[in-house]
This record gives C-alpha cells, structure tokens and sequence, in this order.
C-alpha cells in the first residue's frame, strides 16, 4: 500500500499501534511533483518531508527521509 492511502490521522495512529515497538514501517509513494498522468491524482500526493512530519507526529521516528527520485524507471 502506498503513504496515500493511509495518510489520515486515524490510520497513522492504527499503524503506529500496530508495528512492534522494535518493528519498521518502509513507506513508499508517487512522486508529488509528477505529472498525474500515472498513479493517483496529484493532489493527493505527499513530498518527503510532509510524509516524514506526518510519521513522527503519529509517533514514528523518521530514520531516513530520501529525496524524491524520479530516475528510477
């Protein structure tokens, strides 16, 4: 599942109770600057930072927060 579609408080606060304390959430989304021709519409696309503000105020320590990379495919 992609960050989108769990990005409301209530299923951030659901995957926080669920995730050992010692366990690791890998997250992984559109890019929020593409151009909405694949994926999910672009506005509802979150950047690196915003899904990293939104993990640690669910409780998550943010280990690693990479730039976007659009090279990839």
């Amino acid at each position: 599942m992609t960050h989108h579609e769990y990005a409301d408080a209530e299923a951030l606060a659901e995957l926080a109770r669920v995730v050992r304390p010692d366990g690791r959430l890998v997250t992984v989304d559109w890019s929020a600057t593409g151009d909405g021709e694949d994926g999910p519409p672009v506005d509802e696309r979150f950047g690196p930072e915003e899904v990293a503000s939104q993990l640690e105020r669910a409780g998550f320590t943010v280990d690693d927060a990479p730039v976007e990379r659009t090279d990839i495919l």
